[in-house]
């Protein structure tokens, strides 16, 4: 069987040969599967010593393609049980909600069973779906080499100890992402991007990490090389090539300036009217830690108004304090003045696992930094004190 991948030497018999001339994207070709063996090392980095000096690379969230591919293909509902009978809504809680008000009842968030089902042809359009979606970003990049990064197979966040707030069932990292909604042909796309890719396999971490790592890899070697998702690492690793679907219109390079890194943010809507925030660099970082990511399942802002004093604090609010920093040394002060405003100096909370622990406000932000913060190469473990506060000579003790 013939399937399509990228140019001849991303493949097992190509990989070690330089063609005569730069092969472009106009050159893509149809070739064997590239059936890369899967990794099953514990925290092994992406080989970047099979990328030239001369390639341009572009850095697939194979994660982030995979789920909106098959979630396309996807029809959900929820399940809700009213006098004896279940009744199933396509149009999930907001059809709940509304049954409950007819019928003068009590409406509970997140009530009812989740389902779904794959529309006909589900594999075969999600793949085409895909194919569209990569050839388009190597048109656009010019890529001449694209890595697909996938996992994970467990997560050493998982491992964090976010602590337990009243207004959730689950409080670990991810703990809320539930069964019934991933797409039912996620594994087998995973696998195809697998096996007919060049890719890498992510064990013990998210995908993400491995991403970041590859990147500053091929950044400290001059390789331009732009990254493909969208994501929370993508928007704070700021520097050097940056390609983010859902926030920029094209391909973007930012050179490695203190005014990249420092970034900005912007509180936008979305078509569908919902609340979000765009930017990259530290200000985004800033952003997701204090904020939180409801889909990774950890709020700063929710434990500081459970523990401390803080009322309301939105995207405005988060977009205007954090836009008044001027250096990334005084955006750091903020951030760190912000969760000693908001939180006793010392306090104890019981985490997701049971454990009662010791708090102040410089470890929480450290908790919530390693939520929110990619690792850069394989020894890194976040901290916000050796990553950012002790480099930019920030006052923490």
């Amino acid at each position: 069987e013939v399937t399509m991948t990228f140019n001849f030497y991303e493949t097992k018999f190509g990989k070690d040969v330089k063609p005569k001339r730069k092969i472009t994207n106009q050159d893509v070709l149809c070739v064997k599967n590239f059936n890369e063996k899967r990794n099953s090392t514990k925290w092994k980095p992406f080989d970047t010593s099979v990328i030239n000096d001369d390639d341009i690379v572009l850095i697939i969230d194979g994660d982030w393609l995979a789920f909106s591919a098959t979630s396309n293909e996807m029809v959900r509902s929820v399940e809700f049980e009213y006098n004896g009978e279940t009744i199933s809504f396509e149009d999930c809680y907001t059809g709940i909600k509304k049954f409950c008000e007819e019928k003068g009842i009590e409406y509970i968030p997140n009530c009812g069973v989740k389902k779904h089902y794959m529309l006909e042809d589900s594999l075969m359009k999600a793949k085409g779906t895909i194919r569209k979606k990569i050839y388009k970003a190597i048109s656009e990049t010019k890529a001449t080499k694209v890595i697909i990064f996938l996992g994970s197979t467990g997560n050493h966040r998982d491992e964090l100890p976010l602590p337990k707030l009243n207004n959730k069932d689950h409080f670990n990292y991810k703990g809320q992402r539930e069964k019934g909604w991933i797409p039912s042909d996620l594994h087998e796309i995973k696998k195809w991007l697998h096996e007919n890719w060049m890719s890498h396999w992510s064990v013990f971490e998210e995908a993400d990490d491995s991403i970041t790592i590859a990147k500053h890899s091929l950044d400290n070697r001059n390789i331009v090389s732009y990254l493909h998702g969208i994501d929370k690492d993508f928007n704070c690793e700021g520097v050097g090539g940056l390609y983010i679907v859902g926030h920029h219109a094209s391909p973007e390079w930012f050179d490695d300036t203190e005014e990249n890194r420092l970034g900005w943010v912007k509180a936008a809507k979305t078509s569908g009217g919902s609340d979000k925030m765009l930017g990259h660099g530290d200000m985004f970082l800033s952003y997701q830690i204090i904020c939180g990511d409801t889909s990774d399942n950890y709020s700063a802002k929710d434990m500081m108004k459970y523990f401390g004093n803080l009322k309301s604090f939105g995207y405005k609010g988060c977009e205007k304090y954090l836009m008044k920093f001027e250096t990334r040394k005084d955006l750091w002060q903020g951030v760190l003045d912000f969760f000693k405003k908001h939180l006793p100096e010392s306090f104890e909370y019981e985490d997701c696992f049971g454990v009662t622990h010791k708090a102040t406000p410089l470890t929480m932000l450290n908790l919530y930094y390693r939520c929110a913060k990619m690792r850069e190469y394989p020894e890194h473990v976040p901290n916000v004190i050796e990553d950012r506060l002790k480099p930019l000579g920030v006052e923490y003790e």
